[in-house]
């Protein structure tokens, strides 16, 4: 959590190439849950800690079960907060660009999208058309999840700040 991504580049690679798993998505797959994970529980406690334990128990003793009380009552109070984690998480996954140049070496069919955006520099120099029709494909994704989650994220991104 102290360190940045970048400071963990080398001892991540050494880990890749003593266990054979360079060029491998699974590596890669470990490495965004690296990544994401602690600001994901950081970000989460705060949601979960801004929810009343009194809610669950007014619904235990109404005669939920457990699980009932969780679906029913503590989710709904939850979802923000999980949009919110989970479009920061997607986002910082989405963007991410050194671990898979560090650690896709050969297979070029395993590269992410900025990877593949930053192909278009050649000897010439760069191909600007193709490189901003390729940034706004790029960027597509991202954008139709945010608009998708907007009003979620504006209520999740409050709910679960420290109050004073």
């Amino acid at each position: 959590m102290f360190l940045t991504a970048p400071a963990l580049l080398v001892p991540v690679f050494i880990i890749a190439r003593d266990t054979e798993l360079l060029d491998s998505l699974a590596m890669l797959t470990g490495v965004y849950f690296m990544i994401t994970l602690p600001f994901t529980i950081v970000t989460l406690r705060g949601f979960l800690a801004a929810i009343p334990p009194e809610l669950e128990e007014a619904a235990l003793v109404d005669g939920c079960g457990r699980s009932a009380a969780f679906r029913r009552v503590v989710f709904p109070l939850l979802a923000p907060g999980l949009m919110a984690t989970s479009l920061f998480g997607f986002i910082t996954a989405w963007n991410e660009f050194a671990f898979v140049n560090v650690l896709i070496i050969k297979d070029q069919d395993k590269r992410t999208l900025p990877v593949w955006l930053s192909s278009f520099r050649d000897v010439f120099g760069t191909d600007w058309g193709a490189t901003m029709a390729a940034a706004s494909l790029f960027a597509l994704p991202a954008l139709l999840l945010f608009l998708f989650l907007q009003r979620r994220v504006g209520t999740g991104m409050t709910a679960g700040a420290v109050k004073g």
